[in-house]
């Protein structure tokens, strides 16, 4: 078992109409994080409220240490996705449900990034946001007298991982767990939120206590272009084993 940051992103669906137990369920449309602790924003969330709605006793959605999502109920039950197939992939499933009163998914959702280890971030302790950047005009009278004129404050942030196993960077698979996946899904365009020390086990099935977030949170893109780099670690510049990964980013509102 380890120690690791988890990046939660969200994203905006149209209406999904789901089939439960052979029969019609629908999920609204609206913009979500894969999960979060308000039930409105939380896709989780609205799985079980499909599932219950669609017959499924003792419904439950959660992500395991493994950072797949599991679906359960206290019966069999069937779920048939919807055919453009966002909802199945964004919980990492790769097929229609049916045979059994639990299921594990087979991929991790790209809505998820973990890099396998805490955090540093760097511009300000750990816990913190971030740091204030006041907006605020300063002038000198005539006379020699100061003043300003102060419109508030912004939140930025710059989070780094050292020596990220490339496995969680980018493969040829480009799949969820991957931060290349996961900078396409959720760091180009869209809301998430950290995780602090959240236990994680390629080997369990337990569910994840989850933590306070921190954020929202959007990327702050540089000059050039709302890119990540791929950049090895020292001493693995010439080995295909660990990279260095920095998200530069800044608090937003929460979504309406």
């Amino acid at each position: 078992m380890s120690t690791s940051s988890w990046l939660v992103g969200s994203a905006t669906i149209t209406a999904q109409g789901l089939t439960i137990n052979a029969g019609a369920v629908a999920l609204p449309a609206g913009t979500y994080y894969l999960r979060d602790a308000t039930s409105s924003l939380s896709l989780l969330a609205r799985m079980v409220t499909a599932l219950t709605t669609g017959g499924v006793g003792s419904a439950a959605a959660v992500v395991l240490l493994n950072r797949r999502v599991k679906l359960s109920g206290a019966a069999n039950f069937t779920v048939d996705w919807p055919a453009d197939n966002t909802l199945r992939d964004l919980l990492g499933f790769t097929g229609n449900l049916s045979g059994a009163s639990s299921y594990t998914a087979a991929g991790i959702s790209p809505l998820l990034w973990s890099p396998g280890k805490p955090e540093s971030p760097m511009m300000s302790p750990l816990g913190v946001a971030g740091h204030r950047t006041y907006l605020a005009q300063v002038g000198v009278a005539e006379d020699g007298s100061t003043f300003s004129t102060s419109q508030g404050y912004r939140t930025f942030q710059r989070y780094e991982w050292r020596y990220v196993h490339t496995s969680r960077v980018e493969t040829s698979a480009y799949g969820g767990g991957e931060f290349a996946r996961w900078w396409a899904e959720v760091g180009i365009k869209a809301r998430w939120k950290l995780y602090r020390a959240i236990d994680e086990d390629d080997a369990s099935t337990t569910a994840v206590t989850w933590p306070t977030a921190i954020g929202p949170y959007w990327v702050t893109p540089d000059s050039r272009s709302p890119d990540w780099e791929f950049k090895r670690s020292a001493n693995f510049e010439l080995a295909d084993c660990r990279c260095d990964i920095t998200v530069p980013c800044h608090v937003v509102p929460e979504v309406a």
